[in-house]
């Protein structure tokens, strides 16, 4: 049972250096080429315009969150990103939990498994 704890945090201090270092990434790093397009095209202009036009860089609800959050932040590197690190933050969140769900139904269910 210890060693069930020792993992559950070394998991949980994984998760948050990743998470602080995707945090970081996107404070740091600079704008890149689709990300500029991203916000020219479509986050930067009145937001009806979004539904005009199409292209390939046009994801609707990433424009639509970047649109939100450069209108309520100053607009830097870090508030465009912002829907995208919430985004993987929501997304690795039930992943680990379901993990977890299934580790626990394995150990219940079934006998020992060899590896």
């Amino acid at each position: 049972m210890h060693r069930i704890h020792i993992a559950r945090r070394a998991a949980c201090l994984l998760a948050g250096f990743v998470f602080a270092a995707n945090g970081y990434r996107a404070a740091t790093q600079d704008i890149t080429v689709d990300e500029a397009t991203t916000y020219n095209d479509f986050a930067s202009l009145p937001f009806w315009w979004m539904w005009r036009v199409y292209e390939a860089n046009h994801h609707v609800l990433h424009t639509i969150l970047c649109h939100i959050s450069t209108g309520a932040l100053p607009l830097s590197p870090f508030s465009l990103r912002l829907p995208s690190l919430l985004g993987g933050a929501f997304f690795y969140g039930p992943r680990i939990a379901c993990a977890r769900f299934c580790a626990r139904v394995r150990r219940s269910s079934f006998p020992p498994m060899p590896c």
